[in-house]
């Protein structure tokens, strides 16, 4: 039992959002920097697959699978990193980077205890910086006012992946 608060105490110690999952991948137990980040708690425990916070459709399909190929490593690697997408309990979407390691617990076997940072501002930083460089390449191909409208347009079409763009002068 001592032991069991001496863990608790020292995982809610830590700044960064703490987990640790089961063999199955299960969330056995959380911090409060994971629920403050996330917004859920070690009040519904145990968070069994699909998680909550993962991304729903509207992601799209990418966002989904790099979250399913954390959520393997976590189960079937010794230890990680990855950045992934998530969602917080009242929707709104961050980007966290995440590490894990495995440790063995006496009673339950095989567990991985890992960690996520909020990246979300980093995240949309580097997509702001590498829009304005590509629409900066964009533009330098355009040979005339028309190309100009179509390179822009393209290229707004394709980082908002839009249906449709339209411009209107």
């Amino acid at each position: 039992m001592r032991d069991c608060r001496r863990r608790a105490a020292l995982i809610e110690s830590l700044h960064e959002a703490v987990f640790l999952c089961g063999p199955d991948g299960t969330v056995l137990d959380v911090n409060t920097a994971f629920a403050d980040m996330l917004g859920y708690g070690p009040d519904k425990l145990p968070y069994p697959a699909p998680h909550p916070w993962w991304p729903g459709p509207e992601w799209g399909p990418d966002a989904r699978r790099a979250v399913h190929d954390a959520y393997r490593r976590i189960r079937e690697e010794r230890s990680g990193s990855f950045t992934i997408p998530l969602t917080h309990r009242d929707g709104r979407r961050l980007w966290v980077a995440g590490n894990f390691n495995e440790i063995t617990d006496p009673r339950s076997g095989r567990l991985a205890v890992g960690t996520f940072r909020d990246v979300t501002a980093e995240h949309y930083a580097i997509r702001r910086e590498s829009a304005l460089a590509a629409m900066g390449q964009a533009l330098a191909r355009a040979m005339n006012m028309t190309e100009t409208l179509r390179e822009a347009l393209a290229e707004l079409h394709r980082l908002c992946c839009a249906r449709r763009v339209v411009a209107a002068i």
